[in-house]
């Protein structure tokens, strides 16, 4: 008994089509994803730049504050020395913050809120170093230097 031949249907070259149309698709996934990797990358290395930049400027308003402090409690010039090192890098700090988040619409009130603040606590603290120190504050800087330079 001998069976009628069946017409055969070309399967070698439709899975050739496929096996070519899953690799282009591979291939435009792996480009799409390494350029997605690559703009990833990016946004971290400019969050850390905010941060970075952040750090610093609240750094520095501490430092002026901290250096304007002790010139008050004690009277001595060498505390202005900090303030005056950090009211200048302040200033860079915010200009830098600026220009880092100009790229971010929505952080532009936060930044001016922030801008201000630190505006108006350098601007206290300009006002307030200005001063020369009251008699209580000489005598506290008498004692200071006394207790300072009786310790080991």
């Amino acid at each position: 008994m001998t069976f009628p031949a069946v017409p055969r249907f070309p399967v070698q070259p439709i899975l050739l089509g496929v096996g070519f149309a899953l690799l282009v698709a591979i291939g435009t996934a792996t480009v799409w994803l390494a350029e997605q990797s690559a703009q990833d990358a990016r946004s971290v290395v400019h969050t850390i730049n905010v941060q970075e930049k952040l750090s610093n400027l609240l750094l520095n308003v501490r430092r002026a504050e901290s250096g304007q402090r002790g010139f008050l409690l004690t009277g001595r010039q060498q505390y202005l020395l900090d303030y005056r090192d950090a009211a200048p890098a302040v200033e860079t700090y915010l200009a830098e913050l600026r220009t880092l988040m100009s790229d971010n619409p929505e952080r532009g009130p936060v930044l001016d809120q922030m801008d201000a603040a630190a505006r108006t606590k350098m601007t206290e603290l300009v006002r307030r170093s200005s001063f020369r120190p009251p008699d209580s504050t000489r005598r506290r800087s008498r004692w200071c230097n006394r207790t300072t330079a009786s310790r080991p």
